[in-house]
């Protein structure tokens, strides 16, 4: 699956399951004077300030749940407890959320993805949120901001997301061996296929 380039957001996983599409985003992009750069080899991100471009990446996360259909599970409710505050009271450029908005909404138009909800809050308010598309492709029911998803596999995103805090914060480097950081994965190896004996080929 070869997937799309992402103008405002940094795409963290991209999880096909059997009737769930979910996409996570760390949407740090979002915010004003967000700038990355590679240094010496590393891909650096600097804000005016570490403390806001920290809570971007924690609060400001967009888990985008695109459907596959569902069938009775959609008609479930579901409801948001934050209260609701405009993108600029939170710090969040409300012209690059219009942008998001509308590269999803190409998404759907194209046929690539049936519906699509997207909710953003920092700062315990929410600030963003839209909805397109349908939930159930055969009824046309129109996706709503309530809808009930299915996801699965989430396990790879959120440790990608916080892998990406400490490459972020200088813990890490894409080249490190991850026996620096777990002495027992020092011999690791990948599978090979098999030998002609049954046995498992390996390589270094």
């Amino acid at each position: 699956m070869v997937l799309p380039r992402w103008p405002l957001c940094i795409c963290f996983g991209r999880l096909v399951g059997f009737k769930s599409l979910v996409t996570l985003f760390a949407v740090n992009a979002l915010a004003e004077r967000s700038v990355f750069r590679f240094v010496d080899g590393v891909l650096r991100h600097t804000m005016m300030n570490t403390r806001l471009s920290r809570s971007i990446l924690i609060a400001v996360l967009s888990v985008v749940a695109l459907i596959v259909p569902l069938s009775s599970a959609a008609g479930q409710q579901a409801s948001y407890n934050l209260p609701s505050a405009d993108p600029s009271e939170v710090g969040l450029s409300k012209e690059r959320l219009e942008r998001l908005d509308g590269m999803l909404q190409a998404m759907v138009d194209s046929g690539e993805l049936a519906g699509v909800v997207t909710m953003l809050a920092r700062h315990g308010k929410i600030a963003f949120v839209d909805v397109a598309g349908v939930r159930d492709i055969e009824s046309k029911q129109p996706m709503t901001r309530d809808s009930i998803f299915r996801i699965q596999s989430m396990t790879k995103p959120i440790t990608g997301f916080a892998m990406m805090m400490l490459f972020e914060e200088g813990k890490w480097r894409l080249n490190d061996p991850v026996s620096r950081y777990i002495p027992e994965f020092d011999q690791l190896t990948v599978y090979d296929g098999e030998n002609s004996d049954g046995s498992y080929g390996r390589k270094n």
